[in-house]
């Protein structure tokens, strides 16, 4: 018998909504001017830029644990992927490459290609 009036829990719902990877592609026109990733944009798996831009623009990328993105740069100008802190690298104008956060920094895995 329960005598402290306290009902032990059966199960529950978790309601809340989680950063999960995807392996899906965000396809991103950028204007000329640097471009903040939301939470949703950056799960995506690989990530690719067009547009008309008169110079290098950032691509600011949330430091979401060790994450893992593969990048195109579709654009007429380098962009350069960094975090809201830290360093980040540049990819050259139509080119690929793979990058990543180390929780501090965007980092380059592999060379332009």
């Amino acid at each position: 018998t329960n005598t402290t009036g306290i009902v032990p829990t059966t199960g529950f719902v978790d309601s809340r909504t989680l950063a999960m990877a995807t392996n899906a592609t965000l396809a991103k026109a950028l204007s000329d001017a640097n471009a903040t990733l939301t939470q949703p944009e950056a799960v995506n798996a690989t990530l690719t830029f067009t547009g008309t831009l008169t110079a290098t623009r950032d691509v600011v990328i949330p430091l979401v644990g060790k994450k893992q993105w593969t990048v195109y740069n579709g654009t007429g100008q380098s962009l350069q992927f960094i975090g809201p802190t830290g360093t980040g690298i540049t990819v050259a104008t139509l080119k690929h490459a793979i990058i990543r956060s180390d929780g501090t920094n965007i980092v380059r895995v592999t060379a332009d290609t």
